[in-house]
């Protein structure tokens, strides 16, 4: 059976030992949403990059409680690292996430929503380094951002086409005007 997309939102945690035998049976799994999980945990996360390696797409967003740092530098390190097709990652509204400790090419990786966390400049800067093939970066109500972390991105991630600032007030107008002359291929650019 070849089955490439699973969805587990709107549970109250993830099944662990569901996902064990299912992943056991079924290795061609590219696509996993796990939004609106009631509590989602780091071994979760772990589970999730052991048993499926050749997911591009995922989906964590909106978690209601994380017990135990799920969705941490570590979990999603480690997602990163062995999920190295990851193209689009979903992290909105995971409040303790922090790719800061991300030291490893992540080349792949397209579309990254980072809405509604508490990421701010240095985070964007780990990003740029490590994300340069970004296409699309959604920032949605991240109050921390500000324009010396958007810059950081715009300079580095010579791909980029889409970035969403709505509600990141501490990026200073005149520095958007300037992204669509420094960046080309930035097409959408949304306030």
């Amino acid at each position: 059976m070849k089955i490439t997309s699973l969805n587990l939102s709107n549970h109250p945690t993830i099944p662990a030992h569901g996902l064990r035998v299912f992943s056991q049976n079924i290795t061609t799994l590219t696509s996993l949403k796990c939004s609106d999980i009631e509590s989602i945990s780091i071994n979760h996360v772990f589970l999730i990059a052991d048993c499926f390696p050749l997911l591009e797409d995922l989906d964590l967003s909106n978690p209601k409680l994380i017990d135990g740092y799920g969705i941490s530098k570590e979990g999603i390190g480690k997602v990163l690292r062995r999920c190295c097709n990851i193209r689009h990652l979903n992290l909105a509204c995971c409040s303790r996430v922090n790719l800061r400790g991300m030291k490893f090419d992540v080349s792949k990786l397209e579309a990254l929503n980072l809405s509604h966390t508490t990421v701010d400049d240095k985070t964007l800067y780990v990003i740029s380094k490590s994300c340069c093939g970004l296409l699309q970066l959604l920032l949605e109500n991240c109050y921390y951002v500000t324009s010396n972390g958007v810059g950081h991105v715009v300079e580095n991630c010579t791909l980029l086409r889409e970035i969403d600032l709505r509600g990141c007030y501490r990026v200073d107008n005149y520095v958007v005007a300037l992204m669509g002359f420094s960046r080309p291929s930035l097409r959408k650019i949304t306030l």
